[in-house]
């Protein structure tokens, strides 16, 4: 639900409404107003409608972060397994800037090289789950270092 809210602000901070937007995707208003109700929705239809509203790769990893999330956050909890995820779930549910905030502040540290490669792991990390096995056992051998 909260990523249906956000998908409609991007929308209307844009100054778009469903239709204009559902029209230059080229895509029935129908599923416009399914995604920004909180459906569950494809990143390719995510992608579609509202990447070409993003005006930043910032805005871009932003949008696909939020998108993998909501599809279960719980699961996203469990996989960190402590309470500074849960608490960060938490502060999001009541706070839809908070969690995009702590992103956009690490991703503007990068390079615009870095950020390109960032929002090409995530599209390819949403896609496959050998990638997210892959990015696990990572951060489980760097967590212990």
């Amino acid at each position: 639900m909260i990523f249906g809210k956000y998908l409609k602000a991007l929308r209307i901070s844009r100054g778009l409404t469903a239709g204009q937007v559902a029209e230059t995707a080229n895509i029935h208003i129908a599923t416009v107003y399914k995604a920004e109700k909180g459906d569950n929705i494809r990143w390719e239809t995510v992608r579609l409608i509202y990447g070409p509203l993003c005006r930043t790769d910032t805005e871009k990893a932003n949008l696909m972060v939020r998108w993998a999330i909501s599809l279960d956050p719980e699961f996203v909890a469990e996989l960190k397994g402590d309470e500074a995820m849960k608490e960060i779930l938490q502060e999001d549910a009541q706070d839809a800037n908070s969690d995009s905030k702590k992103i956009a502040s690490l991703i503007n540290r990068l390079t615009d090289q870095e950020r390109g490669l960032l929002v090409r792991f995530c599209e390819i990390f949403a896609d496959r789950p050998a990638t997210r096995n892959m990015a696990q056992a990572w951060l489980d051998a760097f967590d212990h270092e």
